[in-house]
């Protein structure tokens, strides 16, 4: 399971990255970009395990939910200040 979890992983690794150029944490190192993009697919696939084998429809669904993640952590880091 591990290593069909990283496999998928790998195919909505580019967002993950591409949103860490996207959005600005200051604090976040692409380390920590990268745990969060493992939390969220884990997660995603929790709530709907047939992305497993629908992989064209997993990086959209993975950049809709990854998108709003980030953007609820950026609203309680503002909402903090």
């Amino acid at each position: 399971m591990k290593i069909a979890f990283k496999n998928l992983y790998s195919k909505v690794e580019p967002i993950v990255l591409n949103c860490s150029k996207q959005y600005n944490l200051s604090n976040w190192r692409i380390v920590d970009w990268k745990q969060e993009g493992e939390l969220v697919l884990y997660n995603l696939l929790l709530k709907q395990p047939s992305l497993v084998y629908t992989s064209e429809f997993l990086p959209l669904c993975f950049r809709i939910t990854f998108h709003r993640h980030i953007i609820s952590i950026i609203n309680s880091i503002e909402n903090k200040e």
